[in-house]
């Protein structure tokens, strides 16, 4: 990221894969469409399905991650080795520095996103931020 910075390039994401439709999870899974859209709804399986990323859209999107989460959870459904949230992670990292200069209490955000790390003198200030 400091790289790109300094070349005055501005990041706003990593490209993941984690967002899909609940097609595509079904074909991830190796389940249909129709199942995986009747476990959304809560009418199949075992219930507190992820809840879309965009709700009160057309088209819902849905964390790939959390959705394969709740299958080994809940289906025992097996996708080889679970994959660490990092990639996500450093997204959601990414646009809280982009956003971090626009609010009026960023220490608020910054104290819910991690509150061990909180104390006085551990976070850079919101004018440090990159604002892009």
């Amino acid at each position: 990221m400091r790289f790109y910075e300094a070349i005055g390039w501005c990041p706003v994401r990593l490209d993941v894969d984690d967002w899909v439709t609940l097609a595509e999870a079904g074909l991830r899974a190796g389940r249909s469409r129709e199942i995986v859209r009747l476990w959304s709804i809560d009418e199949q399986g075992a219930g507190n399905f992820p809840p879309p990323l965009n709700p009160e859209r057309d088209t819902s999107f849905y964390s790939w991650y959390e959705i394969s989460q709740w299958l080994r959870r809940n289906d025992r459904w097996e996708a080889g080795d679970s994959q660490e949230p990092i990639l996500v992670a450093l997204n959601l990292a990414i646009q809280l520095r982009r956003l971090l200069p626009r609010l009026s209490r960023p220490e608020a955000v910054l104290a819910l996103a991690a509150p061990t790390l909180s104390a006085p003198g551990r976070w850079p200030t919101a004018s440090e931020f990159v604002n892009c």
